[in-house]
């Protein structure tokens, strides 16, 4: 008795003992000899939706380890890993690239062998959502207004960096809304650091450049060198103070600036202050003066001289916070492009179609004729079911056989030029299965590799969950769950392909030349610049092609409505059209800004540029790559320039971009101040016209005010402003227009009720002559 009643007391402990054998066991850290010292760049600030650089620093005093390095967050299952190798006495300095669309305030990071965790840290990092990231390089900090003192929303995060800690990639580089660089150092920098510096302008970074740094223009070939002083220039008192409205600071010493084609200029044009120059959708403002110097740092108005000029070149109002780039924006369009997902492959029916036949032909009158012949009527009850069980199996097989491939990869591809040479790309890749199944991708090593942002597609949810993407592979696996649209994006920046694009004005025509010097076939070729489009058909490698450009100058409509028109969304047969007018958008689209004008040559191209494959035999497969390039602007003598190509430029007077619909006024400046002053520019290239002829155009989407409304052009010889005498809206006539148009550039004010105006269009009409 006393042994039964024990029994099911040893079952259970023994059921108790195998529960606990079986459950997982943490895996902990091995005791070795490996230390990590982490120091996040920008002293862990980063604007979410980046990339945020994790400079990592591993030692090892004990035995080798060959493992990896892991950086995540704990509310993401996706991280982020970096071979390495650390024999004995061994001290590595790498850096790992990190993701971050959430907001987190930690960031883990461990070295892990064999999936065993040898050594971690945990760093905090702090989200910088709708504030402007000022790194300083080579300097003193700068006396920038203090938050608490500013009345807008976008206060400054300031902090100091060095040439040993600038990333290397574009993308380690996105969350700075300015680079200040006060001191020289290109010597410092490596081609790569450069190059960094360049994609991140043209993605839409701003860099500030002081008087001490002036060899860095002349090593990104931004400008011309500063003219040879025996002795530096006092600088013009009087330009500070209209700037930042307040006491002038004491004597300031600097340089002659050049002007840079295409460039802005504020101050006197014989020895402007600064110019500003845009590249691609960023900006350089350089500067004649040395901002750290001290007579500049003890300026009292000084911070509100750089809460004007330190403006962010875009503000964006998301459902997720206030964002001062377009790059989340892009890569949304990107996304949606590729999202645009081929048809499905359908099953062949000829083989079922002929067993269908057979088989009418068979159980009707063949089976029959076939008894009665033998005279075995009386078996017909065995035969016919045994014909039907042999032609379904017959059926079940060859659907089996003749089953379609339902995997679907879509990949659209965007390569933008950044300087002769360089291109930026960008490789989104999407997949698809009805089924569990894995991918097999080859990518560049100098790629940077996310998974896509989770969200919704056109035809269904994204999901962006990878578990482990690891820097600097060139094959990786992705893994789907049957009809749940993942993918990667892969960013790096390439040789650009070799397309020469020149665009030549002269007095009867624009025509636009394109050659193709590259390897591959260019498809599709357009130059574009404004409105004003040159279809010049595709190009085979040697080949050339010149036709006129045509359009009306009104930018009433966007590129992808001109290349392509109005497309259907719900037509599966345009997603190929419906992807292409995407990658056309993400590379125009600039917010609240009017699209970007050009001018630019765009090709597509057969595969990608950036060398992002993906194993896709028998799968539905859409390749989409777009290259959008560069294009040189020439033209001598007599010109008659397009309407439009005097463009607005608010460099200097940052406006709020609007639209004029039902009008042909196309888009414009919303007039929130008055005076309301915008300056038009003509291409670069052109800046040493003569102008001969000049007729603007100003239209509103309010009524004109019919008095009290002053319209003013600069008038550059005698620097002051000149009343038109200007009845508007519509056309007028500038006389003079030499005295108006300087160095490419024209200033027009309006005054007494300009907020009336609301929304205003600038066209713009030149004649001249070019030297």
């Amino acid at each position: 008795m006393p042994t039964t009643r024990r029994f099911p007391r040893l079952i259970l402990c023994a059921w108790v003992v195998l529960l606990l054998l079986g459950l997982p066991r943490p895996i902990r850290a091995q005791q070795t000899d490996v230390t990590l010292t982490v120091t996040p760049a920008f002293e862990g600030n980063y604007a979410p939706g980046g990339w945020l650089p994790l400079i990592i620093e591993a030692a090892n005093t004990g035995a080798t380890v060959d493992g990896q390095l892991v950086a995540g967050t704990p509310e993401a299952p996706q991280q982020q890993a970096l071979p390495i190798s650390l024999p004995p006495g061994s001290r590595k300095l790498v850096t790992l690239y990190l993701p971050l669309d959430q907001r987190v305030d930690k960031v883990r990071v461990a070295l892990e062998q064999n999936g065993v965790t040898v050594a971690e840290r945990m760093v905090e990092v702090r989200p910088r959502q709708g504030e402007r990231l000022l790194g300083v390089l080579g300097g003193e900090l700068l006396a920038l207004p203090r938050r608490q003192d500013l009345t807008t929303q976008l206060p400054f995060v300031q902090f100091a960096m060095t040439p040993a800690t600038l990333p290397a990639q574009p993308a380690g580089l996105r969350s700075l809304t300015f680079l200040a660089v006060l001191n020289d150092p290109s010597d410092a920098l490596n081609v790569t650091q450069r190059q960094a510096l360049l994609g991140w302008l043209a993605g839409g970074g701003q860099l500030v450049v002081g008087l001490n740094a002036q060899p860095l223009m002349q090593a990104l070939a931004l400008a011309p060198p500063l003219r040879a002083l025996e002795a530096p220039i006092v600088l013009d008192e009087a330009a500070f103070e209209e700037w930042a409205g307040s006491a002038p600071p004491d004597q300031i010493t600097g340089a002659i600036l050049d002007i840079p084609p295409g460039a802005t200029a504020f101050g006197p044009a014989t020895a402007p202050l600064w110019t500003v120059q845009r590249v691609g959708e960023g900006r350089v403002i350089q500067l004649a003066f040395d901002p750290g110097g001290e007579v500049f740092a003890a300026w009292a108005d000084g911070p509100n001289f750089w809460e004007r000029l330190l403006q962010p070149a875009v503000l964006l109002t998301t459902p997720f916070g206030t964002e001062l780039s377009l790059e989340s924006s892009r890569e949304q369009v990107l996304t949606g492009a590729v999202g645009q997902l081929p048809p499905i492959n359908l099953p062949t029916t000829t083989p079922l179609i002929a067993l269908l036949v057979v088989y009418v032909l068979v159980v009707g009158p063949g089976l029959a004729w076939w008894l009665r012949r033998r005279r075995q009527e009386s078996r017909g009850w065995l035969l016919i079911p045994a014909t039907v069980v042999l032609f379904t199996v017959s059926g079940g097989a060859i659907a089996w056989a003749v089953q379609p491939d339902q995997r679907v990869v879509a990949q659209v591809e965007l390569v933008e030029q950044v300087a002769p040479g360089l291109a930026r790309a960008r490789t989104v890749t999407a997949l698809l299965a009805p089924r569990p199944n894995s991918f097999a991708f080859t990518l560049p090593e100098a790629a940077l590799v996310r998974p896509l942002r989770s969200g919704q597609g056109p035809y269904g949810p994204i999901s962006g969950t990878l578990d482990l993407v690891v820097q600097g592979a060139t094959a990786a696996q992705v893994a789907v769950a049957p009809w749940e649209l993942r993918g990667l994006i892969a960013e790096s920046q390439i040789v650009a392909p070799a397309l020469e694009a020149v665009v030549t004005a002269t007095s009867g025509a624009v025509l636009a030349r394109v050659r193709n010097n590259g390897s591959q076939p260019a498809r599709d070729v357009v130059v574009a610049y404004q409105d004003y489009v040159a279809q010049l058909g595709d190009l085979a490698p040697g080949e050339t092609h010149e036709v006129p450009l045509v359009g009306e100058g009104t930018n009433s409509v966007g590129l992808s409505t001109v290349l392509f028109g109005s497309v259907d969304a719900e037509r599966p047969s345009d997603r190929s059209t419906l992807a292409r007018a995407a990658l056309v958008n993400a590379a125009v689209t600039r917010g609240p800004l009017s699209p970007a004008s050009g001018p630019f040559v765009l090709a597509w191209y057969d595969q990608s540029l950036q060398n992002v494959g993906v194993a896709t035999s028998g799968a539905a497969t859409q390749t989409t790559t777009l290259f959008v390039g560069a294009v040189q602007l020439a033209g001598s003598g007599a010109i008659n320039l397009p309407t439009g190509w005097l463009t607005p430029n608010v460099e200097l007077e940052p406006n709020q971009g609007c639209f004029l619909t039902g009008t042909d006024g196309g888009s414009g400046f919303i007039a929130a101040s008055d005076p309301f002053t915008a300056t038009l520019a003509l291409p670069p290239g052109f800046t040493a016209l003569q102008a001969t002829a000049l007729t603007l155009t100003l239209d509103s989407d309010r009524t004109w005010p019919n008095a009290g409304l002053t319209t003013e052009l600069w008038d550059w010889q005698r620097q002051r402003w000149v009343d038109q005498n200007y009845d508007g809206p519509g056309s007028l006539v500038v006389n003079t227009p030499g005295a108006y148009l300087q160095d490419g550039r024209l200033r027009l004010r309006l005054r007494g009720r300009a907020t009336e105006t609301g929304c205003v269009s600038i066209r713009s009409r030149v004649e001249g002559t070019l030297p």
